[in-house]
């Protein structure tokens, strides 16, 4: 089986958690990640959060980009473009975010585009994680090609029940720094 056949059950298997989530269950889980991030150093001395605007399926961040932006600090949000390009965009409310590709909030194509410097952060979504720090995403490959032109402080965000030991890679693959689940940081 290639990386990308085994890639692609496995994206089935984690969005299949997901979906068993019930709505309470799934909030817990979202509020022990929620917190960490609040709480972790690399989060509280970032100037600017990179983060992903989540939508239903994916773990909650409308609380730390909240936080982010009552402690003064610079949004960047993805805004994705064709051939799984994706670039960051400041924003400072969410008037400035519309639906995007694949119907994700994104910013306006107005908002100025952010390069990540040394003392920024970027908050990843991840269906899976491995200890490596290797992640698996919906398969477009973006924040992959994002974080190979763009090296930042990552943090990944994932369910500790869809973090394994091993995950299948291949050399396009950009390792996190860290994974911050429900259980462990």
């Amino acid at each position: 089986m290639s990386v990308t056949e085994e890639k692609a059950l496995l994206r089935k298997r984690f969005q299949q958690f997901r979906i068993s989530l019930s709505p309470q269950d799934k909030a817990e889980l979202d509020e022990r990640i929620t917190a960490k991030i609040l709480s972790d150093e690399a989060y509280r001395s970032a100037e600017t959060v990179f983060c992903y605007v989540s939508v239903p399926q994916e773990i909650d961040t409308s609380r730390i980009l909240a936080d982010a932006a009552k402690c003064g600090k610079r949004i960047a949000v993805p805004r994705c473009g064709k051939n799984g390009q994706m670039d960051f965009h400041i924003v400072s409310s969410q008037d400035e975010l519309v639906p995007g590709m694949y119907g994700i909030p994104e910013p306006k194509g107005s908002c100025p585009i952010y390069i990540p410097g040394p003392d920024d952060l970027c908050i990843v979504p991840c269906l899976a994680a491995d200890r490596r720090g290797f992640r698996l995403g919906y398969g477009g490959g973006y924040y992959d090609r994002y974080l190979a032109a763009n090296p930042a402080m990552t943090i990944g965000l994932c369910y500790s029940a869809c973090a394994t030991d091993l995950l299948p890679n291949d050399a396009f693959d950009v390792p996190l720094q860290r994974i911050v689940t429900d259980k462990e940081v």
